[in-house]
């Protein structure tokens, strides 16, 4: 379009939900209002796309016979001139260009900002390009074609896409989300591995290194991250997540997801779905949340909560606090000298090897008791409404008066466990056993 000058103010907010990498690249950089200016003279022209105290440019250039070329470079600068973010070397037809370019003036003419929005996006869709970031925390967004992306200094936030790219977060902490990709069926998914510094996106593999938190998207991720501290999320769909080495953040997301913190300190939060969550070696804390989950502190001295839902919770090896939360729970503190609460509920409480504090609070619970395992206590047992199962039938068990409670024994002197605030006398009811 020689010697075209088109220009035009859109004051109102970018419409929610678009994905599009121009759109996208305008709302990332809170580019709510905007100018888009375009003149053409001689053998250069650019696209201006201003918002926020920010300014996208992309230049096009021309062969010495003034005839059209290429796509130059796309630069992102503040409003004092300073570079934010640089694609360079576009594999772009300029014909393609001005005849999107074209389309998308027209529809702002008309009024219609979606037309113009999905067109100019075409003018960047599918094109390897190469970002550069600065020494500072950039966000930058890549192109459903074989991207270079390099953060290079500062806490840069990628958004990651499809295509064959490279992706180097440089220095600082970085992290690179996958949720604006679309899958087609929740058997899709991202598969990355930050020990290994590759992934795999919907068929497309990628180079990604130095990040520190990694996201996936609404389909079926398998993540892995690496020795460093990590914090990886799963989004929706039944994903896999394992924290590796490190103190991690892990968190599952909606669906049906296996999380595995790995060795180290962690933090593993099952979020929405019937979810298997498990700490690793190292003292978790560990999160079932939502759904009737599976959670499991491993080794350790671990803090578990199965939240709401059924849950059964287990703390493994270690001195373990474990609690139920909501819902009818299977609560078991596993080998060590664990405190175990059941929650809300009508819950199932099982102190496992060591000698362990059981509460039931609220609900009809079953505490179990055993001669082999340990001289459990049973902390808060409610007499006609909470019921004790021991290993032993109830004819073979003896019942003394201690201070605070009473004392069940085998005949043969075996402890059998302590009973908090009740006396033998109403201890010793057939009734109160199962």
């Amino acid at each position: 379009m020689p010697g075209r000058k088109a220009k035009f103010k859109q004051t109102s907010a970018l419409a929610e939900g678009y994905e599009s990498p121009a759109e996208a690249l305008a709302r990332i950089y809170g580019a709510e209002d905007f100018d888009l200016t375009f003149e053409r003279t001689g053998r250069k022209g650019e696209l201006v796309l201003e918002g926020a105290g920010l300014r996208a440019v992309l230049r096009v250039t021309l062969d010495r016979k003034g005839r059209e070329k290429d796509i130059e470079q796309v630069e992102i600068r503040d409003a004092a001139g300073r570079l934010l973010a640089r694609g360079e070397n576009l594999e772009a037809d300029v014909d393609r260009f001005f005849r999107e370019l074209n389309r998308a003036l027209d529809h702002y003419e008309d009024g219609d900002v979606d037309g113009a929005l999905h067109h100019l996006a075409n003018l960047y869709e599918d094109l390897p390009m190469r970002f550069v970031g600065t020494r500072a925390g950039d966000r930058i967004l890549g192109t459903t074609g074989a991207d270079a992306i390099l953060g290079r200094g500062g806490s840069d936030v990628i958004l990651g896409s499809l295509g064959r790219d490279m992706v180097d977060g440089g220095g600082g902490y970085n992290s690179l989300f996958y949720g604006s990709v679309e899958v087609k069926t929740r058997q899709e998914g991202l598969k990355a591995d930050l020990s290994k510094n590759k992934a795999t996106i919907l068929g497309d593999k990628q180079e990604i290194r130095k990040f520190v938190e990694l996201g996936g998207t609404d389909g079926r991720d398998q993540i892995k991250g690496d020795a460093r501290g990590n914090y990886l999320s799963g989004g929706d769909g039944d994903d896999r997540l394992d924290g590796a080495g490190g103190d991690d953040f892990v968190y599952g997301g909606n669906g049906r997801d296996r999380l595995f913190g790995g060795s180290g300190d962690d933090y593993v939060d099952g979020g929405n779905g019937d979810d298997e969550v498990s700490g690793g070696s190292g003292d978790d804390f560990v999160y079932g949340g939502a759904g009737h989950d599976a959670v499991d502190g491993d080794s350790g001295d671990d803090t578990l909560e199965g939240g709401a839902g059924n849950d059964t919770v287990n703390g493994g090896s270690g001195a373990d606090v474990v609690r139920g939360g909501e819902g009818d729970d299977t609560v078991s503190g596993g080998s060590g000298d664990d405190v175990v609460d059941g929650g809300s509920g009508d819950d199932t409480l099982e102190g496992g090897g060591g000698t362990d504090t059981l509460t039931g609070g609220g609900g009809a619970d079953e505490f179990r008791l055993s001669s082999q395992t340990g001289a459990d206590v049973a902390a808060d047992f409610q007499p006609g409404e909470d019921r004790i199962r021991a290993d032993v039938p109830f004819a073979e068990l003896t019942f003394t008066d201690i201070e605070g409670g009473t004392e069940i024994r085998t005949s043969g002197g075996a402890l059998v466990g302590t009973v908090l605030g009740v006396d033998a006398a109403t201890l010793n009811d057939a009734d109160a056993f199962l």
